[in-house]
């Protein structure tokens, strides 16, 4: 039988080649890398997703893996940034949707919701403040 996952396995492990290559990515799907760091214009909608761990339920290394793989390919297609919280209890996802309909949906097929690992709460976010020049490497 599968072990369980402990509380800091880490989906990713970014470092700045692997950052630079997301943005090389995106700008073969037709955004500058500008665009891509920079996504987030005031007025944009977004949604932010917090999950909370669901106590006593363990997970296997498939479980992960599976969760792994929605989550490169949902970074592929859209605007997505997350990671779990310093605690362990959770994490948090930004992520971009036509619509709050769309949003749930994505949500509702990460493995991770959609087997009853974590549950999540999620909200419609609009951008009112930006720096100047955040996220440029």
């Amino acid at each position: 039988m599968p072990t369980a996952l402990t509380p800091k396995s880490r989906v990713f492990d970014y470092n700045y080649s692997t950052i630079r290559q997301l943005f090389q990515d995106r700008v073969r799907q037709g955004r500058t890398e500008e665009e891509w760091i920079m996504g987030l214009n005031v007025g944009k909608k977004l949604y932010v997703r917090v999950d909370s761990k669901v106590k006593d339920v363990e997970y296997t290394q498939q479980d992960y893996e599976d969760f792994v793989t929605y989550t490169k390919n949902v970074a592929k297609e859209r605007y997505f940034i997350g990671g779990p919280f310093s605690c362990g209890e959770g994490s948090m996802i930004l992520f971009e949707a036509e619509n709050f309909e769309e949003a749930q949906k994505i949500v509702q097929s990460d493995p991770f919701i959609e087997r009853g690992f974590s549950r999540c709460e999620l909200y419609e976010w609009t951008v009112a403040v930006f720096s100047e020049g955040v996220g440029m490497l």
